[in-house]
Parts: C-alpha cells; sequence; structure tokens
C-alpha cells in the first residue's frame, strides 16, 4: 500500500486531521505544539472507550544513559508523548514519528514491538487495580530505545521504539 504521512503542528479541531494522524504511517510534528491536540484526543478516547486517564510518566534510565542533564532527559521524555499516545491507542508496530526541535535538530522514533492486552489477564494484581504509565530510556550500541508500559485498569500496553537522533540532539544523551 501507500504510505501516509502527515505534518500536524497544532490542534486544529477537526475530525478529518485527527483520523489522519491516527492512520498515518508517518507524523512529523514540533516538539511541544501537537501535546494539546493529543491530549484532548486522549480525553476523548478514554471517555468514549470508558477507560482511566493515565498518570504522568515516570521516566526510567539505565546505567548506559548519561541522566545527569536533566534538560536533555525531559526532552526525551516530552518527544515521546505522540509516540507513547499511539501506542496506546493504535496497534501498529511501525508507526514513525519524527519530532523537530529547532535548530537543534530532530527525534524519529520508530515502533518496533506493541502489545495490548486485557489488564484482567495480566498476572500483577497492581495491573487490574491502579493505572501506572512508566517510560524506561536504554541504550543498545550506540542506538538509543524507549519502552513504554501503561496500565488504564482496563487494558495493559506494552511497547518499544528505537530513537534516532540528528542534530545537535545526536550528543545529548
Amino acid at each position: 500500500g501507500i504510505s501516509i504521512s502527515c505534518d500536524n503542528e497544532k490542534d486544529r479541531s477537526s475530525k478529518a486531521l485527527d483520523e489522519l494522524i491516527g492512520v498515518s504511517d508517518m507524523l512529523f510534528t514540533n516538539s511541544s505544539c501537537l501535546i494539546p491536540h493529543l491530549e484532548r484526543l486522549d480525553s476523548e478516547l478514554e471517555t468514549e472507550r470508558n477507560r482511566e486517564p493515565l498518570p504522568k510518566p515516570i521516566v526510567k534510565t539505565k546505567d548506559s544513559i548519561e541522566t545527569s542533564d536533566a534538560a536533555a532527559l525531559d526532552v526525551y521524555s516530552r518527544s515521546f508523548t505522540p509516540s507513547a499516545f499511539f501506542s496506546r491507542w493504535y496497534l501498529e508496530p511501525k508507526k514513525h514519528v519524527v519530532v523537530t526541535h529547532g535548530e537543534f535538530g530532530a527525534l524519529h522514533f520508530e515502533t518496533t514491538k506493541i502489545s495490548h492486552v486485557s489488564s484482567k489477564d495480566v498476572q500483577q494484581e497492581e495491573c487490574r487495580r491502579f493505572a501506572f504509565n512508566e517510560i524506561d530510556m536504554f541504550q543498545v550500541g550506540t542506538m538509543l530505545h524507549v519502552r513504554n508500559s501503561c496500565n488504564d485498569t482496563a487494558v495493559h500496553c506494552q511497547s518499544e521504539h528505537s530513537v534516532r537522533q540528528v542534530g545537535i540532539l545526536r550528543g545529548t544523551h
């Protein structure tokens, strides 16, 4: 089939645009402009599907990633927001999100693995009772990876993403 790409910088309150970003294979966006749009869509989908809101994510890193720069860690976790949204609501393992940061470059997140399981089928009791949202960043060789695990007491979602850095952002981790 034909790949669909979308460049979306802000919420235009358009159902057609909401549908387009859902079916797009590749989304280009600015580092912070899309977050209010995704927050609105999250709220609408939670209401429509009777699911709880997720708490703010807890970000974890492995020893191989330099964590002394809190600002850089914040850039990566905020940039991951669109990929986390798509992983929660769509089962598309090859979704690409390119988040631009102006003169600093861009981050390209590629979803490599995703699974959704009913929370009642998960072995851990806390998955049936508590909503959680964790982002785990780790490095394999020179490639940065992100693992997201979230649960809204109805659906337990796990996803993995590879991250490519271009421009100045290449040296921020």
